[in-house]
């Protein structure tokens, strides 16, 4: 570059800085020389003039620079260091203490500056941006906590988690009672499902800062994770008591009260809840749900129109991109079409597309819309008049409506809940073929399934798992040598770990695993259709086995779902559904001792539970 354009000074510099990095920095001299000759103004060009002359013992030389680089810019910080440093060295013990508090002041002002405008850009959600700034001023002033906390921070933002932690862990190096980096560097391990370590952090930052609300917050957050909902539940009551008007406090303490069984409490909080946030989706929906539960329908439908607002469902909504109008119950579908379709999960599908049957007797043809693995299963649906799979091209009908929206439309109550017998229909074809394939029956048999499948990467998933699944040690205390149990259970972990545990939990040869040959739901209500019973925790095979009207033993934990109502053993969605409720919070062996004890009187056997 120089050689084509002699009296381009950046190259000049340039090139001196990287003969520096490679030691040659008598060389690197020159290229400076050079650069202050075509442009006197370069103050960098002069400071680092004077750092060689100072390595070489140039001390005079090197002090002229660095009094030249700052009649240019005064502001220049390394400049005023090094000439401190110059002057020590001439003895000029006065003037080096002075020229060090100049730059250290100014380094402070100019890293604060930095810190703020990183601050505006995290503010803008500019990341990216914020990160440059904050490693500026680390590079400044290096051994600042908050900027090593900032930066951690960013990382969080950026899903850059390992690399938080160890801005945080730098932090806290350097400020050991800095209450804010242990909280953020808790909130980080939580995300990575590091609870003892996180709630270890979370206790030095409530030490060191009693009064911080947030911290108690977070910890209660995960105590939630962690299932312990009694710890969670104080953490929530220190949270509003030390910040009486913070929402999430509310939330988070209706939803644990919930949990509880104390829903009139609940309610109380998620009402204030929203009197803090006004019109707040997800506080709307959740509220909803627990009107659900307490058999508050009208309120609770409308209440649960508001999980449109929630991210996935609004997206899966905007795909389908529906240009009909939505039915909502007022409009007459005398003459027209109506597309129904699934929403959610392949239990709320079994559940709610009863309603095709209702509404074919209104309207001309209702097409149902359905997952693909429940497309050949729901072809035979009464009142549908075509079941095509959700994934294909949607027709264009008069009016759509998603199938949880339905009991809103038709106005559902306790009272009026549509066709809880059978409803769903096995093809004879099946059934015969697995009435073949058991052979002669000579004792009763039993479906088990103990264990709801994780959606990979999805928390609420895991956790949802965490409180209804059970583990196979515990469901095979089940195990009666006068019964014969088939295993029904479809999803990892749980096909991966009965291959692992069966002959270690299992005692004797009256357990059959079909599971690789229930390659749909078909396939599945035939294989049910010739058993006599099926005991489940609460999966899709609990609404399947409910809409063919097969009986149905719910294991159901304590912190219930809202379709299954509380107190009361029976469903009004199922009529074939006997419920078994954890009478505290994961409680199995309760619940397992008595359906060992129905187990017998159901089918006359002799013998005592365990």
């Amino acid at each position: 570059a120089t050689e084509l354009s002699p009296d381009f000074a950046d190259a000049y510099f340039n090139c001196g800085k990287t003969l520096e990095e490679l030691g040659q920095s008598e060389v690197a001299l020159d290229c400076y020389g050079k650069v202050i000759s075509l442009m006197p103004g370069h103050a960098d060009a002069l400071y680092r003039q004077g750092n060689i002359q100072q390595e070489l013992g140039l001390l005079d030389a090197a002090l002229q620079s660095y009094n030249l680089a700052l009649e240019i810019t005064a502001d220049h910080c390394e400049a005023l260091f090094e000439r401190g440093n110059v002057l020590a060295k001439l003895q000029q013990h006065a003037a080096a203490q002075k020229s060090h508090a100049q730059a250290s002041a100014l380094r402070e002002q100019q890293t604060n500056a930095l810190f703020s405008k990183g601050m505006e850009w995290q503010a803008l959600e500019k990341y990216e941006r914020a990160l440059e700034c904050f490693r500026s001023a680390i590079e400044k002033t290096p051994n600042r906590a908050d900027l090593h906390n900032a930066i951690g921070t960013i990382f969080v933002k950026l899903s850059k988690l390992d690399s938080a932690l160890l801005s945080y862990d730098k932090s806290i190096q350097l400020n050991p009672d800095f209450s804010e980096a242990y909280c953020s560097r808790a909130i980080v391990l939580s995300e990575l499902m590091r609870f003892s370590e996180s709630l270890s952090d979370f206790d030095a930052a409530i030490k060191l800062a009693p009064f911080s609300y947030l911290s108690f917050y977070y910890r209660g957050l995960v105590f939630i994770k962690a299932r312990d909902h009694q710890a969670a539940l104080r953490d929530m009551d220190s949270t509003i008591s030390l910040q009486p008007d913070f929402p999430g406090g509310y939330f988070n303490r209706g939803v644990l009260l919930r949990a509880a069984g104390r829903h009139e409490e609940a309610l109380a909080n998620f009402d204030q809840f929203l009197m803090l946030c006004p019109g707040n989706s997800h506080g709307i929906m959740n509220r909803g749900l627990l009107n659900l539960l307490l058999g508050n329908y009208k309120t609770g439908w409308a209440e649960y129109e508001h999980r449109w607002s929630e991210p996935e469902l609004a997206k899966y909504k905007a795909i389908l991109r529906f240009k009909q109008p939505q039915w909502s119950g007022k409009e007459s579908l005398e003459n027209k079409s109506l597309l129904i379709w699934s929403e959610q999960g392949l239990g709320d599908t079994l559940q709610f597309c009863r309603y095709a049957s209702l509404l074919s007797q209104s309207t001309t043809k209702v097409t149902l819309a359905v997952q693909p693995s429940l497309l050949l299963l729901l072809q035979g649906q009464e009142g549908a008049c075509e079941v095509i799979s959700i994934v294909d091209e949607l027709p264009l009908t008069d009016f759509h409506c998603p199938l949880m929206s339905l009991p809103l439309s038709c106005a559902t109550d306790i009272s009026n809940i549509p066709y809880s017998g059978p409803y769903i229909k096995a093809t004879p074809e099946s059934i015969d073929n697995w009435k073949e394939k058991l052979g002669k029956k000579t004792k009763p048999r039993v479906g088990l399934v103990w264990h709801g499948g994780s959606i990979p990467g999805k928390q609420t998933s895991i956790t949802l798992n965490a409180s209804r699944n059970i583990e196979f040690s515990r469901i095979s205390t089940l195990n009666n040598p006068n019964i014969e149990f088939y295993s029904l259970q479809k999803g990892e972990p749980a096909e991966s770990l009965l291959i692992d545990e069966k002959n270690e939990f299992w005692q004797g040869n009256n357990f059959f695993n079909f599971a690789s040959e229930l390659s749909n739901f078909s396939e599945t209500a035939a294989l049910i259709e010739n058993l006599d019973l099926i005991i489940s925790v609460d999966t899709s095979v609990v609404h399947l086995a409910g809409a063919l009207g097969k009986p149905v033993w719910l294991l159901n934990k304590f912190d219930t779902c809202w379709r299954w109502q509380t107190e009361t053993n029976s469903s009004p969605w199922y009529s074939s559904v006997k419920i078994y409720r954890q009478p505290t919070l994961g409680d199995w062996d309760s619940v397992l001792k008595q359906v060992r004890l129905d187990l017998l009187e159901k089918f006359s056997l002799t013998g005592s539970p365990s």
